[in-house]
C-alpha cells in the first residue's frame, strides 16, 4: 500500500506533468467541424491546424478555432513535412478517418478505397512524429469480423511507429454526455503506456448504472420552443432559470449569444404523424390510416427509433447526420412537434454553446452528427496527457487480441447495452404483458 509520501510524490509528479502538456500543440486530420479538437482546447491544448475536405465543415472548424490553420482539402494532397513547416512542430495528431468503409451500414470491405484515410492518419503520426495521438471510429472497426484483417493491419502500423497503444469501445454517456453513442478510441504514445480515464474502466465493466446518466431534459429544458422550421441562427442567449441544471450551466459557460437554435422544415403529412406520438413513442403509435405504407409489411420489432419522440428522462440516441429529419430516427423533440433544432443535437453531442455552426442549416445538422462529442474527448485527453488521475485501465483491444481472433468474435462484450432504457413500444408491451400473465398461470 502506497505511503503518504509517496502518494504526495505521485500526485506532486502529476501536476508538474499537467503543467508541462498543457498547451501542447495539435493538428486534428479528417476534422469535421471540429468536435475532437473542442475537447483538446477544453483541455488545455492547443489546436494549430485542421485537415478537412467538406467546405461547410472547414468553416465551422476555422469560425471556431481562430489561430488554426485551416486546409481545405484532401489529405492525400498533403504533405506532412509541408505543414511542419507552415505551422511549427507536432506535439499531438488527432483524427476520425472517414469510417464508411468500416461501419455496419457500408460494405465492411477492409480492401475498400475508403480506408485510405487509416493509413494518411499513420502517414502523418509517422512523419510527425507527435508525443501522442488519439484515433476514434466506429466500434465495427474493431468488433465486425469482416474488418477485423484491417484492423490488426492498422494496429500493427501504429506500433510499428514506436507507440505504446490503449484501445477500447467508449459510450459517450459514461462521459456525462447526455446520449448513447459508442465509438473505437486508439490512444498512443511514444513515452509510456497511456491510459483512460478512470469513469471508462467503470462503463466497459458495467459499473455504471443508468441513473447516473444526463438525460434530455437536463440538456435542453433551457431553450426556448421553436416551431418546426422555425428559430434562429443567431439570437439573444435567454436569461437562465434558478432551476437551470449543472449540465445547462456548463454549456453556457463563454456563450454570448444562442447559435443555430434552428430546427428543419416538416411537412404536413410528418406533422401530423410525430402529433400521435407521445413521450417516448415511436411509428407504432401513429394511426394506420397516417402510416407509412411500409411499416405494414415490418416486424413490430423493427424500426424502433423511427418517428421516435424523445424521453425527457433518459439520454437521447445517437445523433447522426440526419438528425435534423423525423422520419429517421429518434429525432423529435420530447414535448414540441419538430424535430430538434441544431443547437439541440449539440447540446446532446456535448458542444458548448460558445460552438458556433455555420453553412446552411442542412449542412449544420451533418456537422453535429459526424462530431465527436467534445466533453468526452476532454476527458480522454486530460487522462492521455497525464491532467488527471487514472485507474490503470489501459483497454481491452490489443493488436494481441485481434490476432488471436482474426476470423471470430471477440471474446468480451465491447459496451453494455442499454437498450431497456428506452423504455419499449406498445407491441413489445403486450407481449411482455402476456408472457408474465403466461409465467404467473
Amino acid at each position: 500500500m502506497p505511503t503518504k509520501g509517496t502518494r504526495t510524490t505521485t500526485r506532486r509528479a502529476r501536476a508538474t506533468r499537467a503543467r508541462a502538456n498543457r498547451g501542447l500543440r495539435a493538428i486534428d486530420l479528417f476534422s469535421g467541424a471540429g468536435g475532437l479538437s473542442c475537447g483538446f482546447e477544453w483541455a488545455g491544448g492547443r489546436v494549430v491546424g485542421g485537415i478537412e475536405i467538406n467546405e461547410d465543415a472547414a468553416a465551422t472548424f476555422a469560425q471556431n478555432h481562430r489561430h488554426a490553420k485551416v486546409w481545405t482539402s484532401d489529405i492525400r494532397e498533403l504533405s506532412p513535412k509541408k505543414i511542419v513547416k507552415e505551422i511549427g512542430p507536432i506535439d499531438v495528431v488527432i483524427g476520425g478517418p472517414m469510417c464508411q468503409g468500416v461501419s455496419q451500414r457500408g460494405p465492411r470491405d477492409p480492401k475498400d478505397e475508403r480506408n485510405f484515410a487509416f493509413w494518411a492518419f499513420a502517414k502523418f503520426v509517422r512523419e510527425l512524429k507527435p508525443r501522442f495521438f488519439l484515433m476514434e471510429n466506429v466500434p465495427a472497426l474493431v468488433s465486425d469480423v469482416h474488418n477485423r484483417s484491417l484492423a490488426i493491419a492498422v494496429f500493427e502500423e501504429l506500433e510499428s511507429l514506436g507507440y505504446y497503444l490503449a484501445a477500447d469501445v467508449m459510450n459517450a454517456a459514461w462521459f456525462g454526455v447526455p446520449q448513447l453513442r459508442y465509438r473505437t478510441v486508439v490512444l498512443g504514445s511514444r513515452e509510456s503506456q497511456p491510459y483512460f480515464p478512470t469513469v471508462a474502466e467503470r462503463g466497459v465493466l458495467g459499473r455504471i448504472p443508468e441513473s447516473e446518466f444526463k438525460t434530455v431534459a437536463e440538456a435542453i429544458q433551457d431553450l426556448p420552443p421553436v416551431d418546426a422550421g422555425g428559430g434562429e441562427d443567431d439570437a439573444a442567449m435567454p436569461s437562465l432559470a434558478d432551476d437551470a441544471t449543472p449540465y445547462a450551466e456548463m454549456m453556457r459557460e463563454g456563450a454570448r449569444r444562442l447559435y443555430n437554435h434552428w430546427s428543419s422544415d416538416t411537412d404536413e403529412v410528418n406533422l401530423a404523424r410525430i402529433r400521435a406520438v407521445p413521450e417516448g413513442g415511436n411509428w407504432h403509435n401513429i394511426p394506420k390510416d397516417i402510416l407509412p405504407t411500409r411499416f405494414l409489411e415490418v416486424r413490430p420489432s423493427d424500426h424502433t427509433t423511427t418517428y421516435r419522440r424523445l424521453d425527457r428522462t433518459h439520454p437521447a440516441h445517437t445523433i447522426t447526420t440526419e438528425c435534423g429529419n423525423v422520419t429517421s430516427g429518434a429525432y423529435t423533440h420530447p414535448v414540441q412537434d419538430r424535430a430538434i433544432t441544431v443547437r439541440e443535437a449539440a447540446r446532446f453531442q456535448g458542444f458548448p454553446d460558445r460552438f458556433r455552426f455555420v453553412g446552411p442549416r442542412g449542412a449544420q445538422y451533418k456537422q453535429v452528427g459526424n462530431a465527436v462529442p467534445p466533453l468526452m474527448a476532454k476527458q480522454i485527453f486530460e487522462a492521455l496527457l497525464g491532467m488527471v488521475p487514472v485507474s490503470m485501465f489501459k483497454g481491452r483491444i490489443t493488436l494481441d487480441v485481434l490476432r488471436q481472433y482474426p476470423e471470430e468474435r471477440l471474446p468480451f462484450i465491447l459496451a453494455p447495452r442499454y437498450k431497456l432504457l428506452f423504455g419499449q413500444s406498445p407491441w413489445a408491451a403486450r407481449k411482455r404483458k402476456d408472457q408474465l400473465t403466461l409465467a404467473l398461470g
